[in-house]
């Protein structure tokens, strides 16, 4: 790439206004055929930020005809002899801009380099997301009115952006609704009397209820039937707290570090136990855990099969890009609880990282060294966001995106497939608490409002004895650390 570089300054046919920059998206080079400069978003964000009127466009050069337009360009050849580069177009007479333009593409291609893109090869929204989805589509298809989503959690919202306004919408409650319409309850589930107030509207309810969060809600049932204090590992922000703890006769504790464990106030004659929320990674809510037991040795727990391990894998990547990238892009809102927990994911773990909201708030500074370049979508940031960083950066030198997959999965007796809502087979030999041959296989799908009853061939105590990450299975598709 450094040898074939070439840096230039031409003319062009295109008419540019005095003041206006012509950022282009490709150029008709006379020598290097079509220029492809798929990083024209980040010039022109540079340029933004400094105040200048900014479009874009294609750029045909003229030199040496005579041109109206002044164009500066640093291109390249790729290894198959395809051209990139960076160019921009400024007014002949306007002197001051053509060197604000110069100084631009000047820090810009200092850039210039051979890079490898390390990020994950699923999507950022979990399995009960993406089924939620999907059972919205579903009802799309059969209803003939809009769609109703009962309380959306917010990394749901940028996934409906190509969804017509009219045909979803979202409610706080049932007041309102009209009559006959489909509602959707989410991934995180609602109140478990909802089904007899929409029954009682005449409302159709669709209920995507992540079977994890379903778990954890039929185990807080049964844990407060049977007389105990329950405690909540989790946190306050996530949206699967209310859909565990609403409508308990007896509200549960929620403990979201140590510290709320040593604040903690129990009451000596009663029996404890806890769940664990989904949705946090195990990495976060096990210290709670042990905690916990530190000071309830008694502790009744979650059996760790009912676990949900996508926060889990997710941190996971986090960290090894952390330790193999020399910065991590960010992509989604600052402001989200999920942005955030991918920013001390990667902090944590000693990494670089760096929050963005568009592609065109890439900053040239950011990519230096830039050898590895690590990318994390949050669950707020627009679907096509990642993809767009990485068009961009494709448009700086030859580029090798590498997608890690990891997935974690219980062997043991897991809750339904979160993506299907189907009872997921175990992958381990099958439990016959009774002993009565044929009474084997895996346990059907446990539905939110199922009546409290203890479960049989487990341990009263414990689900925390070991630490369930070191029983799962990463996937495949490690990336090489870099040298």
């Amino acid at each position: 790439m450094k040898r074939t570089r070439l840096t230039e300054r031409l003319g062009a046919r295109e008419q540019v206004a005095a003041g206006e920059v012509l950022v282009a998206t490709a150029v008709d080079h006379p020598e290097r055929g079509t220029v492809r400069c798929p990083a024209a978003p980040l010039i022109g964000g540079s340029l933004t930020r400094l105040g200048r009127t900014v479009r874009y466009g294609t750029l045909t050069i003229t030199s040496p005809q005579p041109s109206t337009a002044t164009v500066l360009a640093t291109t390249y050849l790729d290894r198959h002899g395809a051209a990139w580069g960076i160019a921009a177009a400024v007014h002949p007479s306007d002197d001051e801009l053509r060197q604000v333009v110069e100084e631009v593409l000047d820090r810009w291609s200092a850039v210039f380099r051979t890079r490898r893109l390390l990020t994950g090869a699923t999507p950022p929204a979990c399995a009960g997301v993406r089924r939620t989805l999907a059972l919205v589509d579903r009802a799309l298809t059969t209803s003939t009115g809009p769609v109703f989503m009962l309380n959306p959690p917010p990394e749901i919202e940028p996934l409906l952006d190509g969804t017509n306004p009219r045909d979803v919408r979202a409610v706080g409650d049932l007041t309102g609704v009209p009559t006959g319409s489909v509602v959707v309850v989410p991934a995180a589930g609602a109140h478990p009397d909802l089904p007899r107030s929409a029954s009682a509207r005449g409302l159709t309810l669709v209920d995507a209820t992540c079977p994890f969060v379903a778990a954890a809600r039929a185990e807080a049932d049964s844990r407060v039937a049977e007389g105990d204090r329950v405690v909540v590992a989790g946190r306050a922000g996530y949206a699967a707290y209310p859909g565990i703890t609403a409508g308990l006769p007896v509200p549960p504790r929620l403990v979201e570090s140590e510290a709320d464990v040593a604040a903690l106030v129990l009451p000596e004659s009663d029996p404890v136990s806890c769940v664990v929320q989904p949705g946090i990674a195990m990495s976060e809510v096990l210290p709670v855990v042990a905690a916990l037991r530190g000071r309830v040795p008694t502790l009744r727990g979650s059996h760790p099969d009912d676990f949900c391990y996508e926060a889990t894998d997710r941190s996971d990547l986090a960290h090894h890009l952390a330790r193999h990238c020399d910065v991590v892009l960010i992509c989604g809102a600052p402001d989200a609880e999920d942005t955030a927990s991918l920013h001390r994911w990667v902090a944590g773990a000693g990494g670089e990282p760096v929050v963005l909201d568009a592609v065109e708030a890439i900053r040239p500074q950011w990519l230096v060294p830039g050898a590895v370049i690590g990318l994390l979508p949050s669950t707020s940031a627009r679907p096509s966001l990642a993809q767009d960083v990485i068009s961009a950066l494709s448009g700086l030198g030859p580029l090798s995106v590498v997608r890690r997959l990891a997935r974690s999965q219980a062997d043991g007796d897991p809750p339904a497939d979160p993506l299907t809502g189907d009872p997921r087979p175990s992958t381990a030999p099958a439990r016959n608490p009774s002993g009565v041959p044929g009474e084997e296989g895996p346990r059907p799908r446990v539905p939110a409002d199922r009546a409290a009853a203890p479960r049989q061939g487990r341990p009263a105590p414990g689900g925390f004895g070991r630490n369930p990450d070191a029983g799962s299975r990463p996937g495949t598709g490690a990336t090489p650390e870099r040298p």
